[in-house]
């Protein structure tokens, strides 16, 4: 039955009825540029049955459609379709919809419907700029070490001990590129570095580097052996050391000076450096001004500052050598038969000290007992060999002398 209800329908639609009720248009976007493609979208409305044709006309392929449809429940309902469009030169393209709506009462009406869309050339993109260089560079109030090139990226400022900031400058050699990293800056005493990165209007980038070395102030020099050493006074420069030392200052020339105490040592350290830069931890004994060299020999979590100024006594048998421990000589002592050496030292964790015998092949140390004089199997033997001998000889000069008296004895007689 309803098969036949929507054929008799279909049959009215296609006979005409004068009543327009439903409705149906075309629509595009008004321009577009050559060798691209567009939607032209036909949408319809308070319709149950529709016929639709849409041709075109101008620089443009495949826009065209045609459809004939019904809703299922012949009531009425909306339909959208979309259509791609290739546009093929310049020029107009004229879109015309054509066709019949009928809604569900019956009443129906023609579709008539056109847009247009104008194709035009595709504008010429201008390629981005790939210029990502310094048209200048600087520092204020100091040279740059080389002269500034645009080409070179690496330069170097020197400034006064009591510099705290500075003021670095550019100029762009392209307008459309972006810089970063100019500006004031905050310096504190040694090397500061600072990058400034130039970037193209394409994206690539450039990075020029200003590498700031501010002054260190007068030098507080001590005398160490026959060397001048300088004393650290940036606690970020001192060697790390262990938890068994906290951060302190010591008062050197009116100046708070970084350092570290030990509680089980009693040891104050302080950073001292040479006239090549390398820093080393000495210990600063602040009551006789004198200082010691202070460095750590770690083994299975034994650490021992090695240290013979306490004149111990020497084990039995063994004799002074130089051994190398890292990169440091060390005095050592060795017994001509035995593999390991002694070192005398102390013990960081404790505070005391003893000798501890150092396995080079390994790397180990350890605490060293004293070895007790001990006698072989073969000489206890001989001891007692000598003791029987001495017991049986003993016996059998005692027996002799018997019978020599018996024998005398029995001649009187």
């Amino acid at each position: 039955m309803k098969r036949i209800i929507c054929g008799l329908l279909l049959l009215s639609f296609f006979m005409g009825i004068e009543k327009v009720e439903a409705r149906a248009n075309v629509t595009a976007t008004s321009k577009v540029y050559t060798g691209s493609t567009f939607k032209a979208s036909i949408s319809v409305r308070d319709a149950s049955m529709w016929e639709v044709h849409l041709s075109s006309s101008g620089p443009v392929k495949g826009c065209s459609f045609d459809d004939i449809n019904y809703t299922a429940d012949g009531g009425n309902g909306s339909k959208n379709y979309s259509v791609t469009c290739t546009t093929t030169g310049t020029g107009t393209v004229s879109l015309k919809l054509t066709g019949k709506t009928i809604d569900a009462s019956g009443n129906q009406t023609g579709v008539s419907d056109s847009a247009t869309v104008q194709v035009v050339e595709r504008p010429k993109e201008t390629p981005k700029s790939s210029v990502n260089t310094l048209n200048s560079l600087w520092v204020e109030g100091v040279s740059l070490d080389p002269d500034f090139n645009k080409d070179t990226t690496e330069y170097n400022v020197e400034l006064e001990a009591d510099v705290t900031k500075i003021q670095i400058g550019v100029t762009k050699s392209d307008s459309k590129s972006s810089v970063s990293g100019e500006g004031e800056k905050s310096v504190s005493e040694g090397m500061n570095q600072f990058n400034i990165v130039v970037t193209a209007e394409n994206g690539s980038k450039r990075t020029y580097t200003i590498k700031a070395y501010v002054k260190e102030k007068e030098p507080i020099n001590v005398m160490v052996g026959n060397d001048t050493l300088s004393v650290v006074r940036k606690r970020e420069d001192l060697k790390k050391l262990g938890e068994l030392y906290t951060e302190t200052t010591v008062k050197m020339n009116e100046e708070e000076i970084p350092a570290y105490h030990g509680e089980k040592t009693n040891f104050t350290i302080i950073g001292l450096k040479n006239a090549e830069g390398e820093i080393q931890n000495y210990i600063y004994d602040e009551s006789n001004n004198t200082y010691t060299l202070y460095e750590e020999y770690v083994s299975q979590k034994v650490s021992i500052f090695i240290n013979y100024d306490k004149n111990p006594q020497i084990p039995t048998g063994y004799k002074k050598e130089t051994i190398e421990i890292g990169e440091r000589k060390i005095d050592a002592y060795k017994k001509e038969e035995k593999e390991f050496y002694l070192l005398y030292g102390m013990n960081t964790e404790t505070g005391e000290y003893a000798w501890y015998s150092y396995d080079k092949k390994e790397g180990t140390l350890q605490r060293y007992i004293e070895e007790k004089e001990t006698f072989s199997f073969d000489k206890y033997t001989k001891i007692i060999f000598i003791g029987l001998a001495s017991f049986f000889a003993f016996f059998i000069a005692i027996i002799v002398a018997l019978l020599i008296k018996i024998k005398q004895l029995k001649r009187t007689s």
